[in-house]
């Protein structure tokens, strides 16, 4: 009975981030399940600069953020050496050839003056914690963003394209630029004709016969990640279903807060963080513990799932008993990266999600080896469901062709370990 009830309760969830797509993505189509694709590597996802997609009349081009490069590397002595290149290029100290081809001479090469892990070291790698997830770990410790200060997409390509070819380099991707997918106003449950239609305000709700699963569950015990432009964590239909880490609540050892103690007491990598996560803005390296809400996509998307119900106001969401964690992965214009985005994934399935949401993607040519890796742990390893959406531009996520014959993928709504989610309106 209790697994039939946790069931019950994902797919509570499942259909609070399918309802999204209702309000959403006008005339999409999902990926068909055809062969697996293999990944090339180096991908040049910068190579689209002005090519458009056969399936999408108006799909705007692969971006990514100037002189940034996501790469892993095989070998722990292989990171260090490029850690330490570029701490010495920062500093005007090259005791390498920039003519060579090795590791250190193509940071030197393209001044590459900043290496910084893309994932936190965390504390709970210990001997209670599963094989599979160690060995997650070990292997997130050994992707790094590089950041040269060439800035032009022909020196990024070329910069990506050399470390590609290094035999100590396992993959190097573009820090590849992603939107939210837009959204209308929030609705009320109880009405009709707001913006004059014939039919009732929040539609999908009563499509999907939510009354009904409600007498079954209506989300308890179900963390739900919201990684997006962050959410209104004092709005009154939501802050009192907002996630609150156990870890970061309470007193220390000192008597101080912990939610305000500078300390990072669950050891989980990230410090104070009681209540979610604000992770960099494109091409900066700002982030703190408020995952506020600035462009207002991320509050509606978590009214959706989870707006408390029978409080009189406002409106209910699917699952008005689940909680969202908040993620802030993009700023106040709908922009973020796969840096960001991929650290969201990992710290929601690591901190207890049951549920990715994700309303965004962004443009690659061929798939993205980091969120293969980040989606195998959180799905694969950590049993998260990821609910994604598929894009505004009308077209397949996966196996369209740009005229430069590249297949186009549509990250992370292309990938076989997420639910890519549609379009539906008032009369399907």
């Amino acid at each position: 009975m209790q697994n039939r009830n946790l069931r019950s309760q994902l797919s509570s969830i499942a259909c609070a981030v399918l309802l999204l797509a209702s309000f959403s993505l006008p005339s999409i189509q999902t990926a068909q399940a055809t062969r697996p694709h293999k990944a090339s590597t180096p991908i040049d996802s910068l190579a689209v600069s002005k090519d458009l997609l056969s399936s999408g009349g108006d799909q705007k081009a692969a971006r990514s953020v100037p002189g940034e490069v996501i790469v892993k590397f095989r070998t722990e002595a292989a990171m260090e050496r490029a850690t330490t290149a570029s701490h010495a290029i920062a500093n005007s100290q090259t005791p390498f050839s920039s003519s060579e081809s090795d590791i250190e001479a193509i940071l030197a090469r393209y001044d590459v003056r900043e290496a910084r892990h893309l994932f936190p070291a965390a504390q709970s790698q210990n001997g209670a914690a599963i094989a599979a997830v160690r060995e997650a770990r070990n292997s997130f410790g050994r992707i790094m963003k590089l950041v040269s200060s060439k800035k032009s997409d022909e020196e990024t390509r070329a910069l990506i394209m050399e470390l590609g070819q290094q035999p100590e380099i396992e993959y190097a991707v573009p820090n590849t630029i992603y939107e939210i997918a837009a959204v209308p106003n929030d609705p009320y449950y109880s009405s009709s004709g707001s913006w004059g239609q014939d039919y009732k305000d929040l539609w999908g709700l009563h499509n999907i016969d939510a009354e009904q699963a409600w007498d079954i569950t209506e989300g308890e015990g179900v963390v739900v990640a919201v990684i997006d432009t962050g959410v209104d964590y004092n709005h009154e239909d939501i802050a009192e279903n907002i996630w609150n880490n156990a870890g970061e609540m309470g007193k220390d050892a000192s008597g101080k807060d912990k939610s305000s103690n500078k300390k990072d007491d669950d050891g989980n990598g990230f410090v104070d963080d009681w209540r979610g996560w604000r992770f960099p803005d494109p091409g900066k390296t700002k982030e703190n513990n408020k995952p506020m809400d600035d462009y207002a996509h991320g509050t509606h998307v978590a009214g959706t799932i989870a707006a408390v119900g029978n409080n009189n106001k406002g409106i209910i969401g699917v699952a008005p008993k689940a909680k969202i964690m908040a993620l802030k992965a993009f700023n106040s214009g709908g922009t973020g990266t796969v840096e960001s985005a991929a650290r969201a994934i990992v710290y929601a399935a690591e901190n207890g999600a049951r549920v990715i949401n994700a309303s965004f993607g962004g443009i690659s040519f061929g798939p993205n080896p980091l969120y293969e890796e980040v989606l195998a742990f959180a799905v694969g390893v950590k049993g998260v469901v990821m609910v994604v959406a598929a894009g505004n531009f009308g077209g397949n996520v996966e196996g369209g062709f740009a005229s430069s014959g590249n297949i186009f993928f549509f990250s992370p709504a292309y990938s076989r370990r997420a639910i890519t989610i549609a379009a539906s309106d008032h009369l399907d």
